[in-house]
């Protein structure tokens, strides 16, 4: 059985039976990579605006819901547990992290696009500020933007220093 994971692995680029990670093609993670980066950048940007980590509502919308929107909700929470803990993060290990902290994270998913053709909006409920929400958006499938932070629309590249 492992080594016909190894194969379809090997192969076709498909992870199977992976613990905590779904199974994604890797012509799928390749379009979702820019998606992933967002994600992971917004989860990072929601730390830095609260002091300890909080409750996540996070909310998909466009065709970014076409693909398992599962893995940009672990990129989130890497983002965003990143800030608060010495240890490493990653995608595998951050959903259970975050439970370890006791927070919640709430995945909703519209499949008609609203305002923008694809959006990532991260809210934290808890937090009764202003600046309690990211949204973040690939333009035409290779531009990251962050387009609102809490009431302000903006239209920023989301870059690491």
């Amino acid at each position: 059985m492992i080594a016909k994971q190894m194969v379809s692995y090997l192969l076709e680029g498909v992870i199977i039976n992976a613990v905590n990670f779904p199974s994604i093609p890797m012509e799928t993670m390749a379009k979702l990579r820019l998606h992933l980066d967002l994600a992971e950048r917004m989860g990072s940007m929601v730390g830095q605006m609260v002091r300890q980590p909080c409750d996540m509502n996070i909310t998909y919308s466009g065709y970014v819901t076409e693909f398992d929107t599962r893995v940009l909700t672990h990129a989130a929470l890497k983002g965003l547990l990143s800030c608060f803990t010495d240890r490493p993060v990653n995608f595998v290990n951050a959903p259970n992290l975050a439970k370890a902290k006791g927070i919640k994270v709430q995945e909703t998913i519209q499949f008609q696009a609203v305002e923008y053709t694809n959006l990532i909006r991260i809210d934290l409920p808890g937090i009764k500020d202003d600046l309690n929400e990211v949204w973040g958006t690939v333009f035409a499938k290779k531009y990251q933007r962050i387009v609102r932070i809490g009431k302000i629309f903006l239209d920023a590249v989301p870059r690491v220093p």
